[in-house]
């Protein structure tokens, strides 16, 4: 039980940081896509 609400926690939060992403490269005009290259690299 523990195990699933923990999943949909993270689930929740990877939805919420992808959204996150998205308004800041609107706001700043830089392209959310680079952070997931950059982070491919790591």
């Amino acid at each position: 039980m523990e195990f699933l609400l923990y999943n949909i926690i993270i689930n929740n939060f990877q939805k919420n940081f992808l959204n996150i992403i998205k308004v800041l490269s609107v706001l700043t005009g830089i392209d959310y896509r680079l952070f997931f290259a950059l982070d491919k690299f790591k």
